[in-house]
């Protein structure tokens, strides 16, 4: 454990280096000779074994990075989608919230729409299927791909052992 202090705040902190998280277990006002003084809490929560992380704050925690990553994706698809089609043919690279890299392919005349996602994300854990199953339907909807298929080859090229791809079908205008 680490303590922090600020002013009269203290904090008791883990660092999970192998996972690359920063926790913070507990945090209380320090108040010397009191028996709801900070560091008495944290002794308390250590003998109850609850000082530490658990299962349910890495679920928490596997939540909360999902919902930023999708968050984040909804908020920027729209000009990655529209930079790939204005660049029909050529492939366009982007990140969805700064951990899962992508590639979309748009094909001229602007029918289909390939978009490749990474299966492990730049904090070294995975995007679950659940996940990118998400984040191709951000894509493919922002394409207005009507229909879609999973692909194990891409247009301009190879796909990387990490990535998954899916093809998107638009009408055509």
């Amino acid at each position: 454990m680490y303590r922090l202090r600020h002013g009269r705040w203290r904090g008791a902190t883990w660092l999970e280096a192998d996972a690359a998280r920063f926790w913070l277990c507990a945090s209380a006002q320090r108040e010397e000779g009191s028996g709801e003084d900070a560091y008495e809490l944290f002794a308390a929560l250590h003998r109850a074994g609850r000082l530490l992380p658990g299962d349910d704050d890495r679920l928490r925690d596997a939540l909360e990075r999902n919902a930023r990553i999708i968050d984040e994706t909804a908020d920027s698809i729209a000009s990655t989608v529209a930079e790939a089609f204005d660049r029909q043919g050529h492939d366009v690279a982007a990140s969805f919230g700064g951990l899962v890299d992508l590639r979309l392919h748009v094909t001229a005349p602007g029918e289909e729409v390939w978009v490749a996602i990474a299966t492990q994300a730049a904090d070294w854990r995975f995007a679950e299927e659940r996940l990118r199953d998400v984040l191709f339907g951000l894509v493919l909807a922002a394409a207005d791909a009507e229909l879609w298929e999973p692909r194990a080859d891409w247009p301009s090229g190879e796909l990387a052992w990490f990535e998954v791809a899916r093809l998107g079908l638009r009408t055509p205008s």
